[in-house]
């Protein structure tokens, strides 16, 4: 006990990692918990708690190689994530309205700010530039209330949302040259080399880096724990890249962001987990490590640091407002919308505090400045999220006036597994499919066995085995995901009897996947199940992960749209397109573009699509895909026999399927369909909806086409 206590006293807090990494643990934990109640961002708590006990306040610890290590990553973590967080094909849609609030909320705060540093902070020219450029970046912060409300399809939001990439990428290569100059490289050639190399680097990361990452998620899609290293490893090559060729490293790593943008999108495991690496360790380091280096007690004695933060802020504001108001005028939006716009472009945060704290560690800029920024990001963030929540409940209200048809059973999935090699694959395309309004559970993994079958014990255990092993691998998205037992004397009605009891509206199969078949998915079991079941049934063959996708191709049959699931199944379709950021091509013989705008619109889901023109849907559809589309889905919608759209080419379609290369991915969906009249004393519905006579003419005349060949060769 002697000899004990002189080692505690020994103990130095400040120099023991254990203690830091302890204290910040619990800064984080206590941000993310309590500062929430009060609906304040927690990047608030990471700044206040470095400016408290960081050196310059109760000095409990100090900055060292490990903190900015970590922090350094957290930097280049921030514009990473901003890449990746945009929607880019939001932007690609509303382009004309994005560039244009893009340029305003860019210009005008860069011009009023640079006279504010000029005439009234006295700033000089380098810093001057650099300080107004932060004014021209904003976060998109309170995005998430826009979400809870609705609103991503209203055109205000998609022009703030895509003005966001014009911002951020104009003030990080504003950022660029301002390093230059400072660093003595401001001649004309040095200017120009500057130039080339930073489009050369621009060029080839949005090149390459989506090209590598197809393949690598590709070949890679049932690895779980390697997809984020992988991104990690690009990120900072990207950084490593602009550091090489005398830019900024942020730089670098905001481009590798919008480069994988698309294979981040449509991964709901892969998102989540690199938002929990950001939110829980390289952000709040970071975030940590700035405040450290706010001087507290110039802010609560000095009057310069007071002064210049009411100038920035005041400064900030009316730049965004300016833009904002200019953009409802131009653009002929409601005063709502103006608003909403100039609250979601009027928080400042991740771009903000990386471009002044480069500024403040190359010297350009001085404590003042930092301190002021740092509560200018405090206050922007609060007003950001009042004055949005006040604007999008408004708009809500003013939206729904005319509410949305609700439907009558809850959005259900059923997904039946008997091989665990694609049952992974079948998950993620039901977590796809899904409705992502759903807050409970909303899929169902179904595992039958056989009560006759042989070695029942064996298997029920091996089955049990099987869904807990899955149950694991999809622990990110257990709120959705229930697992199935049951056993039956027929795999077909335990499908059929499940669905009913669940009140299932969609089941999800795998190509030849059903259990206890020896045919392919289109043998007997299937048609059963489609006989049996008039729901939505969807059999995928997707050779790699979904999100992958660049082209989704949609083979619809006429008369389709007159299908009692047709509105439900474009619904999925766009949803689907819309979670991957993939274009919809939409090929049919009537143009169904309207259906798919209509539903987009009263969806609220915003995506790509285009309608093509198919002379004669029979003869399209049979035609064999180009081996090089390994990037495209195609999706091929079905019928049942004897309904509207019904075609010849549906009785061919099954072979055709299963002799496609195996390369290339498919789906091949059942739309919901009436029930067909059985047994009820009037004409039966097989009847009733015969082919056209003019269809059945076709395949006569086919069939005399290929007589008179073997003639000829005989």
């Amino acid at each position: 006990m002697i000899q004990l206590i002189p080692s505690i006293r020994a103990f130095s807090l400040e120099d023991e990692p254990l203690f830091v990494f302890g204290i910040i643990m619990l800064i984080i934990l206590v941000s993310q918990i309590f500062l929430q109640r009060f609906r304040v961002p927690s990047l608030v708590g990471y700044i206040l708690a470095g400016m408290v006990l960081g050196p310059k306040g109760l000095s409990w610890f100090l900055p060292d190689r490990g903190i900015d290590l970590i922090g350094t990553a957290g930097l280049l973590y921030i514009l990473f994530t901003a890449g990746l967080e945009l929607n880019l094909s939001e932007f690609r849609k509303k382009k004309t309205h994005s560039l244009l609030f893009g340029f305003l909320t860019f210009s005008i705060p860069l011009l009023i700010g640079y006279f504010a540093c000029i005439y009234i902070l006295k700033i000089n020219f380098l810093g001057a530039i650099l300080v107004s450029s932060m004014f021209s970046t904003h976060t998109l912060v309170a995005y998430p209330i826009v979400a809870r409300y609705q609103l991503q399809k209203n055109d205000a939001v998609g022009a703030t949302v895509g003005g966001t990439i014009f911002t951020d990428t104009a003030v990080l290569l504003l950022l660029a040259f301002i390093v230059a100059f400072h660093e003595g490289k401001g001649g004309m050639v040095e200017m120009v080399k500057i130039t080339l190399m930073a489009v050369g680097m621009v060029t080839s990361i949005l090149w390459i880096y989506p090209q590598i990452g197809r393949w690598f998620f590709r070949h890679n899609s049932e690895d779980r724990n390697s997809g984020i290293v992988f991104l990690l490893l690009l990120m900072f090559t990207a950084g490593i890249i602009s550091k090489m060729i005398g830019l900024e490293p942020i730089i670098g790593a905001f481009l590798a962001g919008i480069a994988l943008n698309r294979q981040v999108a449509g991964n709901l495991i892969l998102h989540k987990r690199i938002e929990f690496l950001g939110a829980s360790l390289f952000i709040p380091f970071f975030l940590i490590s700035v405040g450290m280096v706010v001087d507290l007690k110039l802010l609560l004695e000095g009057k310069s640091a007071w002064y210049t933060a009411i100038v920035l802020i005041a400064v900030a504001f009316a730049g965004k407002w300016l833009a904002a108001f200019l953009s409802q005028k131009i653009l002929s939006y409601s005063a709502l919308q103006r608003k909403l716009m100039f609250g979601l472009s009027s928080s400042h945060a991740a771009a903000t505090i990386a471009v002044i704290f480069i500024g403040y560690r190359i010297g350009l800029i001085n404590i003042d400045i930092l301190n002021g920024t740092i509560l200018l990001i405090l206050i922007s963030c609060l007003v950001s999220a009042i004055i949005t929540e006040s604007s999008a409940r408004k708009l809500a209200l003013f939206e729904n006036e005319n509410p949305l048809d609700v439907p009558l059973q809850p959005d259900r999935i059923l997904v039946p597994l008997s091989n665990p090699s694609t049952a992974d694959r079948l998950i993620d395309a039901a977590l796809v499919l899904r409705d992502k309004k759903a807050e409970k559970e909303s899929i169902f993994a179904l595992a039958i066995i056989e009560e006759n079958g042989p070695q029942f014990e064996q298997t029920l255990l091996r089955t049990r085995k099987f869904l807990n092993e899955l149950t694991i691998k999809h622990a990110e998205n257990e709120k959705y995901l229930r697992t199935l037992i049951k056993i039956e004397v027929n795999v077909v009605s335990g499908i059929i009897k499940t669905m009913k009891e669940i009140q299932s509206n969609t089941l999800v199969l795998g190509w030849g996947g059903l259990p206890t078949t020896s045919d392919r998915i289109f043998g007997n079991l299937l048609q059963r199940l489609i006989d049996e079941a008039f729901e939505m049934v969807v059999v995928t063959r997707h050779r790699q992960a979904i999100h992958n996708f660049k082209v989704i191709k949609i083979f619809i049959p006429p008369n389709a749209e007159y299908e009692t699931g047709f509105i439900s199944m474009v619904h999925k379709l766009i949803d689907l397109a819309a979670a991957i950021q993939a274009r919809l091509d939409i090929i049919s013989e009537k143009n169904l573009s309207k259906y798919f705008s209509l539903i987009s619109q009263r969806a609220r889901i915003s995506c790509e699509y285009r309608q093509i023109a198919a002379q004669n849907w029979n003869e399209i559809v049979l035609q064999p895909p180009e081996l090089g589309q390994i990037d495209t889905l195609f999706i091929y919608v079905m019928a049942r026999m004897g309904t509207l759209s019904f075609q010849n080419a549906h009785e061919n379609l099954p072979n055709f399927l299963a002799n496609l290369h195996e390369k290339i991915s498919f789906i091949a969906i059942y739309p919901r369909q009436s029930p067909m009249m059985k047994q009820t004393g009037v004409i039966p519905a097989e009847e009733i909806f015969i082919p056209p006579i003019s269809s059945r003419l076709a395949k006569f005349k086919e069939i005399l086409t290929r007589v008179k060949i073997l003639k000829k060769h005989i």
